[in-house]
């Protein structure tokens, strides 16, 4: 009899672990004082218990699995997981979807802007951004003005989403030599900056060049782009 007050006392521990922590058992075996217990009824109670448990086992692999979305914010109450809860590196980029992301574009070559002013795209750069956010562009180059006395030579440069370029493009720059400069090669550093807003996807991004005024040949020379992606606004 203690065995058996032993074995009964096993299954409503079991029960009330898997009742608390995941799937119902279902309805039990109950024995009363004086019923004969039989070995088929006992091995059912355990079958199903059994059941049950390895259900639990499923779902919580389930949603601890490494698949994409597994674990949401949804899934999460605030606050539950800090930092005493991870293991040192436990969480890399490639657990991330919203990690900054960079792109550059090197090499662009040497561009003359035409004294009648029409645009000149210097380079362009695409960035892919995994959700929306932010994308931080710079440009950076050096300019030749090839300058003649007697005129102001004036060029600029700017960033835009946009194929067809515009004197309000963003992160523009002006340089040039005054007028009563003597005539001669004048180099110049070239470099500007801005901040869009973009969408998830791809987004391109073009700095362009245009002459102002002047006489003599300008040049934009050496170009280097770079995008920084930034999921976050402060």
């Amino acid at each position: 009899m203690k065995n058996v007050k032993i074995i009964v006392m096993l299954v409503g521990i079991m029960t009330l672990v898997v009742v608390a922590w995941g799937s119902n058992i279902g309805t039990l075996i109950t024995f009363s004082s004086g019923t004969t217990i039989s070995s088929t009824a006992m091995n059912t109670n355990f079958a199903d218990v059994k059941t049950a448990v390895n259900d639990n086992q499923t779902q919580i692999t389930g949603k601890l699995s490494n698949a994409a979305g597994a674990v949401t914010a949804t899934n999460l109450a605030a606050g539950s997981v800090t930092a005493s809860e991870l293991k040192t590196n436990a969480v890399t980029a490639v657990d991330t979807l919203d990690e900054a992301g960079v792109g550059a574009a090197d090499g662009l070559g040497d561009f003359f802007l035409p004294e009648n002013g029409s645009y000149v795209e210097i380079g362009s750069l695409t960035i892919v951004a995994p959700a929306a956010g932010s994308v931080i562009v710079n440009y950076d180059g050096y300019t030749l003005i090839q300058h003649d006395i007697g005129t102001n030579s004036v060029m600029r440069t700017s960033l835009s989403t946009s194929a067809t370029p515009s004197q309000y493009s963003e992160g523009f720059e002006v340089l040039g030599v005054p007028s009563n400069s003597p005539t001669g090669s004048f180099y110049m550093n070239n470099s500007g900056q801005h901040v869009f807003p973009v969408s998830a996807g791809s987004n391109v991004f073009h700095w362009y060049g245009h002459m102002l005024s002047g006489t003599g040949l300008i040049y934009v020379m050496h170009g280097y782009m770079s995008g920084i992606f930034v999921p976050t606004s402060y």
